[in-house]
């Protein structure tokens, strides 16, 4: 790439750096003369660039490509030469796309090399490679891995079953009315063997992406249940939602998207909300909902949805 005219050009506007002069007259009107002229840039513009670098790439890589480079068995690389090479390789997106898609592709096959190994490593070392998964610029699925301490205030509500329970069988904790409802519910069936409440940003918690203003963001599912299905058990994913917030018709799509692509690994995967408390519930797994679920466009329009599937089931 070194060698290509496009990579040459921008090497070349990279050490360079562009000064605007303006001529005022004193006592005389109109538009002041301008003149735009490009000059090399200096040592300290280079430091800039190359700390740029090292923000883009995160976990001191710019540092690891300096030295690899200027150390190479070409070795006609200098220190300041090789900064700039870093800013203009940054600088082509198709350059960074192959960049991010090799290394994910490496990462994820020395994950699976090592896989059993990572289980068996400490709770803090196991996070670490937790985090680096989640650098990923796209996010990537990951096996959940649930702690051996599960942590939380002791509140008055009192529920069996749960994954983690004290010596009595019960988990003691705080839900709002609609997660209390859905729990409920759930619970009043013979199938369900288990379950778990979902605790936001832990660094084990179950998450699905979702995008909200062109950006990138995690929503973490209140529950996942646990019920007998034949001879197996599958897992349900469940979501008492408020449409209040912002991002509702956002986080919809995510789930409907994660659906897409991961339902078949699921059983339910339901959005729910409360109304004249009576749970309505969109079932992602179920392709004509999911389908028009990631066709909305806004809160009303999944509120709308909410009361079409709820008039369709009456």
């Amino acid at each position: 790439m070194e060698k290509s005219e496009g990579f040459k050009q921008t090497l070349k506007e990279r050490g360079e750096i562009d000064v605007r002069g303006v001529k005022v007259r004193y006592g005389v009107e109109g538009t002041p003369d301008e003149s735009l002229e490009a000059v090399a840039a200096v040592s300290r513009n280079v430091e800039d660039l190359f700390s740029q670098c090292g923000r883009l790439l995160g976990e001191g890589l710019h540092t690891a490509y300096l030295k690899a480079r200027v150390a190479s068995a070409k070795g006609s690389a200098k220190s300041s030469q090789a900064k700039l090479e870093l800013a203009a390789l940054l600088d082509d997106e198709k350059a960074v796309q192959t960049i991010e898609a090799t290394a994910g592709k490496r990462f994820g096959e020395e994950m699976d090399n090592h896989k059993a190994s990572i289980r068996h490593l400490p709770e803090a070392r196991r996070d670490v490679y937790r985090k680096l998964r989640r650098q990923a610029a796209k996010p990537e699925p990951e096996e959940l891995e649930l702690p051996q301490i599960y942590e939380g205030t002791k509140e008055e509500q009192t529920f069996t079953r749960h994954l983690y329970v004290d010596e009595h069988g019960e988990l003691h904790c705080k839900l709002n009315d609609w997660e209390t409802s859905v729990v409920e519910a759930e619970l009043a069936t013979e199938e369900v063997i288990g379950w778990l409440r979902n605790v936001p940003r832990k660094t084990w918690a179950f998450k699905v992406p979702y995008t909200y203003d062109g950006e990138d963001h995690a929503m973490y599912p209140d529950f996942l249940f646990f019920r007998r299905q034949g001879d197996g058990v599958v897992v349900d994913i469940l979501e008492p939602h408020s449409l209040s917030q912002d991002d509702s018709a956002a986080k919809a799509r995510g789930l409907a998207d994660f659906a897409l692509r991961h339902g078949d690994n699921f059983g339910r995967i339901e959005l729910i909300i409360k109304e004249k408390d009576k749970l309505l519930r969109l079932d992602m797994n179920q392709g004509d909902v999911r389908d028009k679920v990631r066709a909305v466009s806004d809160n009303q329009h999944l509120r709308q949805l909410f009361e079409s599937v709820a008039q369709r089931g009456r």
